[in-house]
């Protein structure tokens, strides 16, 4: 739901996908936009995506960090 978050493990050289899209399962009703922060410091912005499958947002990152985001 929009403006909720959730945090993940991540280890370095592995490739993340966050995605609503609706080819990937994705159900957004509304003009979505992902970011990516480092949980450690959330004013780390990683990456972030608005607009990838029309009006959804994906985000596809391959971390260079161990810990969470």
């Amino acid at each position: 739901y929009a403006g909720e978050y959730s945090v993940y493990n991540v280890l370095p050289g592995v490739v993340y996908e966050w995605s609503l899209c609706s080819t990937d399962g994705g159900n957004a009703t509304y003009d979505s936009q992902l970011t990516l922060f480092d949980a450690s410091n959330t004013s780390v912005e990683l990456t972030s995506s608005d607009d990838f499958c029309g009006d959804d947002a994906k985000i596809t990152w391959t971390s260079w960090v161990s810990g969470q985001v």
